[in-house]
């Protein structure tokens, strides 16, 4: 029933939820809570994981500012940065005391 219920709507709402497992087993809300608890964590790592790339894009963009200038953060560069994963923007961020221009950084 549960499974009905997601395929047939795009946004199960809490009371939705609630409802379906008034009707369900023991087993089936035993099933369901472990799913939800599952759910949750994988949003939380979801949403800690975005968190520590924008700190990230934030810290490196401010060094820059700094080392090299409000100018030399062009639309290109700052793009550049929107588009890094995480384990790039720490690269990038560990060059930039060692960088004479900007270029360096990203080289």
């Amino acid at each position: 029933m549960l499974h009905y219920l997601t395929l047939l709507t795009q946004a199960l709402t809490e009371g939705d939820l609630l409802d379906a497992l008034g009707e369900a087993t023991p087993e089936a809300k035993e099933a369901m809570t472990t799913l939800a608890e599952k759910w949750m964590a994988q949003g939380e790592a979801r949403g800690e994981a975005k968190g520590r790339v924008e700190g990230e894009r934030r810290a490196l963009e401010r060094l820059l500012r700094r080392k090299f200038g409000d100018a030399a953060l062009d639309d290109s560069v700052l793009s550049r940065l929107a588009a890094a994963d995480e384990a790039q923007l720490e690269h990038w961020t560990d060059r930039v005391l060692d960088a004479r221009q900007l270029e360096d950084v990203f080289s």
